[in-house]
């Protein structure tokens, strides 16, 4: 196990020590030099306004990507959403069982003995479509 005085030590061979006594050093030179802070920033200034602009993120995000997003979503909505599960699946599956309706409604009589036959008719169409495919 390492002790905690070599760990000192080996913490002054690193650079971030020597960033962060660098760092201390300078906010105390502009606590007791306001001159000298005043003509640093003025120096700085380009450097400030970028980091204050946050590298230019935000005006990237809210002026080109956003807008990209929204027009992709809009057309994903337009297409994925009124398109097809609105108009297809939704609308046209009640379109489908409309049309049906309509045409079965037509062959219903509302007697016992149609109903009878048209069921007959049904298993006899069903069983020789499964022998059809059992034995073939």
């Amino acid at each position: 196990s390492i002790s905690p005085i070599e760990m000192i030590k080996h913490s002054l061979t690193e650079l971030p020590v020597y960033f962060g006594l660098s760092g201390i050093f300078i906010a105390w030179l502009f606590h007791k030099n306001k001159i000298f802070a005043a003509k640093f920033v003025k120096v700085i200034r380009p450097v400030n306004y970028i980091l204050e602009r946050k590298f230019f993120m935000d005006d990237l995000y809210i002026n080109l990507l956003a807008p990209l997003m929204r027009g992709i979503g809009s057309i994903l909505w337009r297409f994925g959403d009124m398109l097809l599960i609105d108009g297809l699946i939704v609308n046209g599956s009640a379109k489908v069982v409309a049309w049906y309706s309509k045409v079965f409604r037509k062959l219903q009589s509302g007697y016992v003995n149609s109903s009878a036959t048209f069921m007959v008719l049904g298993v006899i169409i069903l069983l020789t479509l499964c022998t059809k495919l059992i034995f073939n």
